[in-house]
């Protein structure tokens, strides 16, 4: 039995030794393919702008501000462009389109399209939400990518290029609130459009980052619109939870932002890696967490994931539940 474990464990190496090998080879040509990245004011989409600027490619990095795209343009060569467009904007994407076209050669297209734009949510259990803060969340996510990669897809089929969707590990381990549902519907989304489009010879790779720590992930952006949503909610609801699990979950949420990776060139290699690789991956799975935990979690059946779950999500009981549990 030990040596079939070991054989097992032998055969699974070389096979990850022969994948790695036949995904080395890069691309050729790399001065004359574009490159469209959303989100570039900050964080991975950013950073991948800058390191594809520095490779040789035609940049086209879209900005949701003014003051990004000049901090951008300060620190990259004159080759890489930046765009202004709100991805929540169909006029803007539009908009955007049109530029782009004009920044490209005639008869080119685009090699590769990044959806990186994105924004987080604040946690918490799911009947402390409403649908605002699902519309909010998915309206960048979701609707947004879809509306830019349906928009700029005829480009992406003439060069037979690359999508590169950036996703969530919560995109395959569900969490509570918006954010997980949303990278969901990219998980699913990149799925179906990767079927779709192999036909045409385009790629599509999904990026699977774990917890790193962006400007997404910060203070401001998850910790005090906690506070908001528990101002937010009803004297009924507030009861049912009680102060104690409120201020549990403040302290829990600040302590996982601590625990978050810093290390953020990983995400951005492995987008890259999507651009430039002979052979792309479907799937790139980013981080010791995402690889040794959240993925292994997935794959185990409910019953024995709920319980982990439960108890990395909630760790003191609500109010009501204590009140019952002492009649």
């Amino acid at each position: 039995m030990f040596g079939l474990i070991l054989f097992c464990l032998a055969l699974y190496l070389l096979y990850c030794i022969c994948d790695w090998l036949l995904r080395l080879p890069v691309i050729q040509g790399i001065p004359a393919k574009y490159v469209l990245i959303t989100g570039c004011d900050t964080g991975f989409g950013n950073q991948l702008a800058k390191k594809l600027d520095k490779k040789g490619f035609n940049v086209i990095a879209t900005c949701l501000t003014e003051s990004g795209a000049m901090e951008l343009k300060r620190e990259t060569s004159e080759r890489l462009k930046t765009i202004k467009m709100d991805v929540r904007n169909t006029n803007s994407i539009k908009e955007a389109y049109s530029q782009v076209k004009t920044i490209l050669p005639e008869n080119t297209g685009l090699w590769g399209l990044v959806n990186n734009a994105g924004v987080t949510a604040v946690g918490g259990p799911c009947d402390w939400h409403q649908r605002h803060h699902y519309e909010k969340c998915f309206d960048v996510n979701v609707f947004g990518m879809v509306d830019v990669t349906i928009t700029f897809l005829p480009l992406v089929k003439k060069s037979k290029g690359r999508i590169v969707n950036v996703s969530s590990i919560v995109g395959r381990v569900a969490a509570s609130g918006a954010y997980s549902m949303s990278k969901f519907g990219v998980e699913a989304f990149s799925d179906g459009l990767r079927i779709s489009m192999s036909c045409f010879d385009v790629s599509v790779s999904i990026i699977e980052p774990g917890f790193f720590k962006t400007n997404l992930v910060s203070q401001s952006n998850v910790v005090e619109p906690m506070k908001d949503l528990w101002n937010e909610l009803t004297p009924e609801v507030q009861e049912v939870y009680g102060k104690e699990f409120f201020d549990e979950q403040m302290e829990n949420t600040e302590k996982a932002i601590m625990w978050c990776s810093t290390n953020i060139a990983l995400v951005v290699n492995a987008m890259e890696h999507a651009l430039s690789s002979v052979k792309p991956r479907k799937r790139y799975i980013v981080g010791l967490d995402a690889r040794l935990f959240w993925i292994p979690l997935s794959l185990l059946p409910s019953c024995i994931a709920d319980p982990i779950l439960i108890k990395l999500n909630y760790f003191s009981t609500p109010k009501m539940l204590k009140t019952t549990s002492k009649k």
